[in-house]
């Protein structure tokens, strides 16, 4: 648990620098997140810092456009074509924990539309662990405005527990 939430919480911190600078990266996803190795960091931390990459789909916050990023990952409004907003990143962090936390796969359903009807149709089933449960679910929810609304308050939240 504890490695997964310092996984999601430093992929957090570099989403939410992307969104102080008005950008939206769209396709967080596994595949997207790389550890980097600090030369003088402690090794027995266990974990250095989280990097996104892939910002080939990034957009303004804001913008609506053509259905991009990693379909098991998008949200919602992403599979809709709706504007992206920090929320929208914030789904896919939600992804990344749940999937980290539960040991198995949310949205994948094979083919591509088939995984995005689930992420529009499909709720995350609970976790076992109640508060992280909340956190999780607070970041699926499909409706972007009931939604947590940014990266910085989601890394707020997990650091919290």
């Amino acid at each position: 648990r504890s490695r997964a939430l310092a996984i999601v919480t430093s992929a957090c911190d570099g989403a939410a620098h992307l969104h102080e600078h008005g950008w939206v990266h769209g396709d967080v996803c596994p595949g997207n997140l790389v550890v980097a190795i600090e030369k003088d960091s402690d090794r027995r931390r266990g974990l250095d810092r989280i990097v996104l990459v892939d910002l080939g789909v990034a957009r303004a916050a804001g913008e609506a456009g053509a259905v991009r990023g990693t379909h098991a990952y998008m949200a919602p409004e992403q599979v809709r074509g709706e504007a992206w907003t920090p929320a929208t990143d914030v789904f896919a962090l939600g992804v990344v924990l749940w999937e980290l936390i539960a040991g198995a796969r949310l949205f994948h359903r094979g083919p591509p539309w088939l995984s995005m009807a689930a992420v529009v149709e499909v709720p995350a089933p609970p976790l076992a662990d109640a508060a992280l449960d909340a956190i999780a679910q607070a970041a699926l929810a499909k409706d972007p405005a009931q939604r947590i609304q940014t990266a910085a308050e989601l890394a707020a939240r997990l650091r919290a527990l």
